[in-house]
């Protein structure tokens, strides 16, 4: 038998009332003073409603918040559903534009899960995202004018629970056409191309990893190397070496500009592990991920000794569509994202692209599909 949940979502402080009127400004959503009341959770902001369908297994299932102790990288208090549920669908009183949304593996379920992130309103594009049991990611959603959307994870007798969304104005001042980042010397080695800004005040580093929330470990405050050019239509390339690392630690990266009015966006994000005291016994070009992919996907690649690599992207007729990087690079691990631009800055037709790791020793090829 169906079962149908409903509860509303608390504003959290730090959205102020205009912001409620107005979410197209940069605003978080969280969990944090939500209130169980039987079946529902109320506040006095109603804002967003949340509900849950599905059969859960007799005796069990629903949904409900719950205290994360900020495991996975939440920020502690999520709002979970488990067992078999099918779907979760967040329905808006007014149309929002949305940039991201932190989700959360739950409960008992293995291997790796396809979660598909589906909008209504606006012009926007369903999102596919491949999930790891146990652990948490920031899903890129980067949607305007959207009145719901509706979460499916394709895995019966598990959980999932959502964290902190963030509401963001969609048109980017900044066109950002790469986000890298490789071991070097001890520390992770983060790069960023734009090719054009619009009023950009500078930049916003956050990383988090298995034992942490999101935190800021540079910005254009406090490194003069991340203050942004206003607007500029030529091409810049930055850069930041985040030496407080440990070994044998997988790291998320998340980057985001910020406006001459203080306007936060989320630009990208990206994953590396530290490991380069095991240093790699080949070269060797990882799986994508997601893939299918809207609106980026992250590629991880191994060389097992100094020497010059290129990664592209080519369409499927041989065309290079995108260099992500190029040159000599020192062996080690490294992690960037395509987010579905040509080397123009043009986003690519829906499709499928080819992306190739090139060494002097060997040429690897794998398949991503781009979707809209």
């Amino acid at each position: 038998m169906q079962k149908t949940v409903k509860i509303l979502l608390v504003l959290c402080s730090v959205i102020t009332q205009s912001a409620v009127q107005n979410l197209n400004a940069q605003s978080y959503f969280t969990w944090e003073t939500a209130e169980m009341v039987g079946e529902t959770v109320q506040e006095t902001v109603d804002l967003i409603t949340v509900t849950v369908s599905g059969e859960p297994t007799e005796g069990e299932g629903g949904i409900g918040i719950m205290n994360a102790g900020g495991a996975k990288g939440s920020s502690g208090i999520i709002v979970a559903a488990s067992y078999n549920v099918l779907e979760i669908t967040f329905t808006f009183s007014d149309a929002v534009d949305i940039s991201t949304i932190y989700a959360v593996e739950g409960y008992f379920s293995g291997g790796s899960l396809l979660w598909v992130y589906t909008p209504t309103g606006g012009s926007n594009s369903i999102v596919y995202d491949n999930f790891d049991a146990g652990e948490g990611k920031t899903v890129t959603l980067n949607w305007t004018g959207v009145t719901s959307f509706t979460v499916t994870k394709y895995e019966s007798l598990s959980g999932f629970g959502f964290d902190t969304i963030t509401f963001n104005d969609a048109s980017l001042p900044v066109s950002l056409t790469s986000f890298n980042a490789f071991i070097e010397n001890l520390a992770i080695s983060l790069e960023w191309i734009t090719e054009s800004e619009t009023n950009n005040l500078g930049f916003i580093l956050e990383r988090c990893n298995s034992h942490s929330d999101w935190v800021t470990i540079a910005s254009y405050e406090t490194c003069k190397d991340l203050k942004g050019r206003g607007s500029a239509s030529t091409r810049k390339k930055y850069s930041f070496s985040d030496v407080n690392v440990t070994m044998n630690q997988l790291y998320s990266y998340r980057l985001s500009d910020v406006s001459m009015d203080g306007k936060v966006t989320v630009l990208s994000s990206l994953s590396l592990e530290m490991n380069q005291d095991v240093m790699p016994a080949t070269t060797h070009l990882e799986q994508a991920y997601p893939n299918p992919f809207n609106p980026q996907t992250n590629i991880s690649y191994n060389l097992h000794k100094t020497a010059y690599a290129e990664i592209a992207v080519f369409d499927i007729l041989g065309r290079k569509v995108k260099t992500l990087a190029g040159g000599v690079q020192n062996a080690g691990n490294y992690g960037l994202s395509w987010n579905g631009r040509d080397n123009e800055g043009n986003e690519v037709s829906a499709g499928l692209y080819l992306i190739h790791l090139q060494t002097s020793e060997t040429n690897q090829v794998q398949k991503v599909l781009y979707i809209k």
